[in-house]
């Protein structure tokens, strides 16, 4: 169906050419009858009712009408596209705080790189860097949320223009239209979506789906921690409800058994390798925690750690969480 868009673009154009013009581009100009006649096909065209075959029809006469009204068509492109142009140029984001949180994301790279990090160097070097990363990524975010939406709405635009010229370019009407699709090309490149940010997006979706099927402070945790890995520049981890199974089983046998370590006293569930087995699934890192009221708590608790700080920024994909009786248990999966 032809969207207001086109509708907008075909009126303008159509305009365009309804006054008798001056020569354009050594074309003649329209006769007066000519100009009579698109006036009557445009009242036509603009009728509600008229379908889109009825449309496409219109507008081939129009074209039909020769090399006078094509150059007018051809300027009112011309003026659209750079229109376009002008507005695609105005979505590229803010390059100024991109280069801060760059080197804001590589102080906290390095910190979780280095062999010899202490809970000192992450007081004085990574809890001031992430406050202030937190604060820019987070409005950074949701300036690119406004800008996404303004590019997907520009996109549209630009889809519908190239519909429009495809059609006459397979009806040969002398437009040019291949020099107009390829600079729609250019500016739909431009405005691309940014897989990161639609990745970041898909994961969040799916999270949010699977979150239903936990209790409030365990999805509260695991959403934060992505936050966390996200203003890093990390990508977020999928919820694995098998490991928030194997986390909540883990802290229940802490609790229960009277024992704080990754190590348990249960057969058949010694390492979080076999606990993540016994669970259904696979495991590759782990974190525990005891007195924390929240899962926020908890993981205020293990950043400030340097072991459980780098694997909560570690090389995972899947994560889980769950706690018992005061005791917290995060684990992770690649």
């Amino acid at each position: 169906m032809i969207t207001r868009f086109f509708l907008s673009i075909m009126v303008c154009c159509l305009l365009a050419v309804c006054p008798v013009p001056g020569v354009a581009d050594g074309a003649p100009s329209l006769t007066a009858e000519e100009t009579k006649q698109v006036r009557l096909l445009l009242v036509d065209f603009r009728k509600p009712r008229t379908t889109d075959e009825r449309r496409a029809k219109i507008f081939s006469k129009i074209v039909a009408m020769g090399p006078a009204a094509v150059a007018e068509l051809k300027k009112m492109l011309d003026k659209q596209l750079a229109a376009l142009g002008e507005s695609a140029g105005k979505l590229t984001g803010n390059s100024a705080f991109d280069e801060e949180i760059g080197k804001l994301r590589k102080v906290m790279a390095e910190l979780r790189s280095d062999p010899e990090l202490t809970e000192e160097k992450i007081v004085k070097v990574g809890r001031p860097a992430f406050e202030r990363l937190n604060l820019l990524a987070t409005t950074q975010w949701r300036e690119e949320q406004s800008l996404d939406e303004k590019r997907a709405r520009l996109r549209g635009s630009l889809e519908n223009m190239a519909a429009l010229l495809t059609r006459l370019q397979q009806k040969d009407s002398g437009l040019g239209a291949s020099q107009y699709l390829a600079q729609i090309s250019e500016l739909q490149t431009k405005i691309a979506p940014d897989p990161r940010r639609e990745e970041i997006r898909r994961v969040f979706a799916e999270n949010a789906k699977l979150s239903g099927k936990l209790d409030r402070s365990t999805a509260t945790g695991l959403r934060m921690l992505n936050e966390m890995r996200v203003t890093v520049g990390l990508v977020p981890l999928i919820i694995d409800l098998k490991l928030c199974e194997a986390a909540r089983s883990h802290s229940a046998d802490m609790a229960r058994l009277g024992f704080f370590a990754h190590e348990s006293p249960v057969e058949g569930k010694k390492t979080f390798a076999d606990r993540a087995k016994l669970a259904g699934t696979t495991g590759s890192g782990e974190n525990i925690q005891r007195g924390a009221r929240s899962s926020a708590g908890a993981l205020k608790v293990w950043f400030l750690s340097p072991g459980h700080h780098k694997n909560v920024f570690g090389s995972h994909a899947r994560q889980g969480l769950g706690a018992s009786g005061g005791h917290w248990t995060q684990m992770f999966g690649r």
